[in-house]
């Protein structure tokens, strides 16, 4: 699992992602949406599970990221955090989409239950079904087909879920080497080897690649 974090308070964003890392999840820190704003590029917004975005009135910026994130139809649970109370700006982050609120200050283990609540409301149940009648279990990062799982390696399941959890959309190879390979050096041949693999244990899944840039799950 991979959650950005944005906060402009360090000391608490750093204390979320020691926290978080504990629990084996991912963390990516921002301390302003400057670098989301201004190059939206710069930060793929696809490869996250989960966002956590500080939000008060002086300084509503998240609003815009989440508008953006709509455009591009990232349908991922958003917890917003603040200082502030207001109704105001209750009504705007949930009018356009926001999953949860909580007000500051809170209890690190409030916020993971109710992003892992957003998280699994958003997939709405634990299972899909993929074309070729394979049905996907999302907590045991698995395929199956009539009831028979389908053996794979680690880096199999860890592609096959960035292609599911992106279906649809570009997975880059940008995003591959975060998720995959933990930012360490990789080959394109290497993942194109995987995805073959993926293809033949899978026969029919549709998996298109885009030249130079990645793969695509359509479904």
């Amino acid at each position: 699992m991979k959650v950005l974090i944005v906060d402009r308070d360090k000391e608490l964003a750093n204390e979320l992602q020691e926290y978080f890392r504990k629990k084996s999840i991912e963390i990516d820190l921002l301390y302003s949406y400057d670098k989301i704003l201004e190059e939206y590029n710069q930060v793929n917004l696809h490869e996250y599970d989960s966002f956590i975005f500080e939000i008060d009135n002086e300084n509503q910026q998240a609003l815009d990221i989440l508008d953006y994130m709509n455009i591009l139809e990232i349908d991922k649970p958003v917890i917003f955090i603040s200082k502030e109370k207001g109704i105001d700006l209750l009504s705007k982050a949930f009018a356009m989409g926001g999953e949860d609120f909580i007000t500051k200050p809170f209890h690190i283990k409030e916020l993971e239950l109710r992003m892992l609540k957003g998280i699994r409301k958003k997939i709405s149940k634990d299972e899909i079904e993929l074309p070729n009648e394979y049905t996907y279990i999302y907590s045991e990062y698995a395929v199956a087909k009539h009831h028979s799982y389908i053996d794979m390696t680690m880096k199999q399941k860890q592609l096959l879920y960035l292609l599911i959890t992106n279906k649809n959309n570009l997975v880059t190879y940008s995003m591959i080497a975060d998720y995959v390979y933990n930012g360490k050096e990789f080959s394109n041949n290497a993942i194109a080897t995987h995805i073959r693999d993926i293809r033949k244990k899978l026969p029919g899944i549709p998996i298109k690649a885009i030249k130079g840039h990645g793969y695509i799950l359509k479904v």
